[in-house]
């Protein structure tokens, strides 16, 4: 199997013919994904780390995980104002995009 980074040249050609192609993904990798995202939600950044080092072998160990206040102030300082609004939009249809994707149910679980 050929093996990619994103950081690698040619990667969003090939990435772009992957998503073009509109085949199932070959069997087990629905479950593979599930241990993937199952691991992350019970071992959160140590199992980020450590599927960083197997897929980008790229060691996150190293780097602060956490984004502090000051930090996030002086990136919001450095960028234009048509750029943050642009990065607004964006996030506002990324997040009613995905809410529409919500299954919806008549049931309900309030403990009520």
């Amino acid at each position: 199997m050929r093996m990619m980074r994103f950081d690698d040249e040619g990667f969003e050609a090939f990435f772009r013919v992957l998503v073009e192609r509109g085949e199932e993904p070959p069997a087990g990798v629905e479950e593979t994904v599930a241990q993937i995202i199952a691991d992350v939600r019970r071992r959160g950044d140590d199992a980020l780390c450590e599927l960083t080092r197997k897929f980008d072998r790229l060691d996150l160990s190293t780097t602060p995980m956490e984004v502090g206040a000051e930090e996030i102030d002086q990136a919001l300082a450095a960028v234009d104002a048509e750029s943050l609004d642009v990065l607004r939009l964006a996030n506002d249809r990324i997040a009613a995009f995905h809410a529409k994707q919500k299954e919806q149910t008549w049931l309900s679980f309030d403990e009520e």
